[in-house]
């Protein structure tokens, strides 16, 4: 069993004489963007009767790559090695009857165990190669007719992907973890606010009596609008909101809503926003909600102030 050898292929790629030199004028950046590492590590998975010594020796062969072949015979040494060490790029010989290499991979990707892998075969095969895809492996090969050039960029583009998909993985953790931690300081700081605005509530009925009621369904009209205001509120932000703002705070002083029950809406509206947020960060919706109900009260204190004149 071998890899055809392609030195004029290898000549031309890395730009020998009469090759494909990298174009005059090219950045470092788009030469280096794609490249083969200068090393990686392998595990060859194969059977009793197929070593991987002709896999050892194509890859000796090409002398910019050092590559670092493991080898193991079987499914169950397969398992053990990968819960023994960390390999870059997994290849698996597949052999029909003995060693079945959609199935082992998918197996041990089910036990929680994630690397980089190839499948190797004796032919072109359509059916085996979507096998292949469909359990996460990233590319089938039929060792007949392929190079070792081109086994090595396959092991490039498969460690390349499960490395992005590995950062992929660890952006999104970290960034339900952030969704989370801001979560809790808008809790917390709604805690607070709610705190401040139920002593004053006391403070209130101690010196001054009851508040007066505001009829339900003033209050519930209220609530519905203030919802919709701060959804547009946490978008848009001020700006272009004022004069909405200000013919709010003319109905609510109208409507006998005091700053302090429009406060405690304001609070009951923020809490359900938060409590149903997605992506969006809560921190920000606290810092947008705040400058809302301050903006908010300005203007009813204002309007408020007209009617007392008249």
């Amino acid at each position: 069993m071998s890899i055809t050898a392609q030195s004029t292929y290898s000549v031309r790629l890395n730009g020998g004489k009469n090759g494909l030199a990298p174009r005059k004028g090219a950045t470092k950046s788009v030469r280096g963007q794609f490249h083969i590492p200068k090393s990686m590590r392998a595990l060859y998975i194969s059977v009793s009767n197929r070593t991987g010594s002709w896999l050892a020796k194509a890859f000796k062969s090409e002398k910019s790559v050092n590559v670092e072949l493991d080898e193991v015979c079987g499914a169950s040494e397969g398992l053990n090695a990968l819960r023994q060490s960390v390999y870059d790029v997994v290849i698996v010989c597949h052999t029909p009857g003995e060693l079945d290499a959609p199935d082992f991979i998918a197996a041990y990707r089910a036990s929680g165990i994630y690397a980089a892998a190839l499948v190797v075969g004796d032919k072109d095969d359509a059916e085996l190669k979507s096998r292949c895809y469909q359990v996460g492996a990233d590319d089938y090969l039929c060792i007949y007719s392929t190079t070792v050039r081109n086994l090595l960029w396959a092991m490039a583009r498969a460690l390349k992907r499960f490395r992005l998909e590995e950062e992929n993985s660890r952006f999104v953790k970290e960034k339900k973890q952030l969704v989370a931690r801001e979560k809790e300081e808008a809790t917390a700081m709604l805690i607070e606010q709610r705190s401040m605005a139920e002593s004053i509530d006391g403070f209130y009925n101690k010196d001054s009596g009851s508040p007066p009621q505001v009829p339900p369904q003033a209050k519930q009209n209220f609530l519905q609008m203030y919802e919709d205001l701060l959804r547009s509120y946490v978008v848009m932000g001020a700006g272009s909101m004022t004069k909405q703002l200000s013919g709010i705070a003319s109905l609510l002083a109208k409507g006998g809503i005091s700053a302090r029950e429009a406060m405690s809406i304001h609070l009951e509206c923020v809490g359900s926003m938060i409590d149903s947020n997605g992506g969006r960060s809560s921190r920000h919706v606290m810092a947008r909600a705040d400058e809302l109900i301050m903006e908010l009260l300005v203007h009813l204190t204002e309007e408020y102030r007209k009617l007392g004149s008249k």
